[in-house]
């Protein structure tokens, strides 16, 4: 559904840059003084700097500092099936704690696209589509976002990749190559050029490496991440709406 304005008979109209709801009724922009497009920006720079995503890391960060904590503790009592249980059992908690960071990485993702999308359907109202980004999901992860090593993606792309492993990887038993949704392909295809691979119980902890959190503690690698992409989304959409004369 197209994101707009909720209509009496309870659908959305889509964004224009004509219009703008004032107690309850519709009136033209230049009546009311208000500029569209500049409030949309101010809302996308409140929900960055309001976004959750740094206290949840944070919180997962702790669990997992617990987690190599129980590993070196253990470690410390010598080779015994305790010991090996012990890890193994830590190692599982460590993945489960990277896959929900990837997932809440991927919240944030998802809600910039979001944004973007409406950015560019306002530009389409008035000079149309913007030139900077595509306006499909990979190529808006792909603008503005960090290249990893030789991958040919990007950091964005390859956070987003992981979480959709995490969520879905019950259903990823068996060969990569035979999962049917293109999604999921796609996805599998990105975390291979980092080193995941089939079967493999660290895929998580590679991913995190691949990114640069060689620690797995300093998921503020991936908070830098999605904050200099965020950074870039909203600055080229700004020059793009005000070369057109838009704000």
């Amino acid at each position: 559904m197209t994101p707009g304005r909720p209509t009496a008979s309870g659908g959305n109209k889509p964004l224009s840059l004509h219009h703008v709801d004032a107690v309850g009724g519709e009136m033209d922009r230049g009546q009311v003084g208000l500029n569209f497009p500049a409030m949309w920006f101010d809302l996308f720079r409140v929900e960055i700097e309001a976004d959750s995503l740094p206290r949840i890391l944070d919180a997962l960060s702790e669990g997992i500092r617990g987690c190599e904590d129980a590993i070196r503790h253990a470690g410390d009592l010598g080779k015994t099936k305790y010991v090996d249980n012990v890890v193994d059992s830590e190692c599982d908690m460590l993945e489960e704690l990277l896959g929900m960071a990837f997932v809440a990485c991927q919240v944030s993702i998802t809600r910039v696209v979001s944004r973007v999308h409406e950015f560019r359907q306002l530009a389409a109202d008035g000079k149309g589509p913007l030139k900077g980004t595509g306006g499909k999901k990979e190529e808006i992860m792909y603008f503005g976002s960090g290249r990893v090593k030789e991958t040919g993606y990007t950091q964005v792309q390859i956070i987003d990749a992981f979480a959709n492993y995490y969520k879905h990887r019950d259903g990823w038993r068996g060969s990569w190559d035979k999962l049917k949704d293109p999604r999921q392909k796609k996805a599998a295809d990105i975390i291979r050029s980092v080193g995941a691979t089939e079967g493999s119980t660290g895929n998580l902890r590679t991913g995190a490496k691949a990114l640069g959190n060689l620690e797995l503690t300093d998921l503020n690698v991936f908070l830098q991440a999605i904050r200099s992409w965020q950074d870039a989304q909203r600055a080229q959409c700004w020059r793009e709406f005000t070369s057109r004369g838009l704000l």
